[in-house]
C-alpha cells in the first residue's frame, strides 16, 4: 500500500477499527496496539481494491486477536476495561449511558459482542461481516436479533433500560 495511501487510509477507519478492537479485547491499550498493528500490515501486504481495504482492516485485526488469544491463554482485560474520557461523548448524559452499553455488551459473549460492535456501532452491512466471518448474512441476522435481545435483557436486569 502506498504511503499517501496508508495515511487516508488511517484516517477514514482508525476510530473504526479502535472501537472494533475494543469490542474483542475489552482493554484499550491492547485495542491501540491491534488497531496500530492491522495498519502496519496493510503497509506491507495489501493490495487489493480500494473499496475492499475496510473489510480487510477489520479482518486483519479480528485474526490478530484471535492469535494473540492463542499465543496467551491468560490475556485478561485491564481493570478499568472500558473506553477512556478521550473517547466518550462530551455529555454527560451520554457518558453515562454509553458506559451503560459498554458494561452490558462486556457481559455477552464474545461472537455476540463483536457482531453487535459490527453492525450496530460501526454500521458495517450483513453481507459484509458474512464474508468476514465466513458464513452465510441469513446466520449474521439471526445472532444479530438474538444478541439484540440478549443486550435488552442484561440492560433491563441492570435496570439500565434504555
Amino acid at each position: 500500500m502506498h504511503p499517501d495511501a496508508l495515511s487516508e487510509t488511517y484516517g477514514l477507519y482508525s476510530r473504526q477499527l479502535y472501537w472494533y478492537a475494543l469490542s474483542l479485547c475489552g482493554a484499550p491499550a491492547l485495542a491501540e496496539d491491534l488497531m496500530q498493528d492491522s495498519f502496519v500490515k496493510a503497509m506491507l501486504s495489501y493490495a487489493g481494491p480500494p473499496e475492499d481495504v475496510k473489510l480487510w482492516l477489520f479482518r486483519v485485526c479480528r485474526n490478530q486477536w484471535i492469535d494473540r488469544k492463542r499465543k496467551d491463554s491468560r490475556l485478561a482485560p485491564l481493570p478499568d476495561g472500558g473506553p477512556s474520557a478521550a473517547d466518550v461523548p462530551e455529555s454527560a448524559q451520554a457518558r453515562e449511558e454509553l458506559g451503560r452499553v459498554y458494561a452490558a455488551m462486556r457481559a455477552l459473549p464474545e461472537a455476540m459482542r463483536e457482531l453487535i460492535a459490527l453492525h450496530c456501532v460501526m454500521g458495517i452491512p450483513h453481507r459484509e461481516i458474512a464474508e468476514l466471518w465466513g458464513v452465510t448474512p441469513g446466520a449474521v441476522r439471526t445472532l444479530l436479533c438474538r444478541s439484540r435481545l440478549m443486550l435488552k435483557k442484561k440492560l433491563e436486569e441492570d435496570g439500565n433500560e434504555l
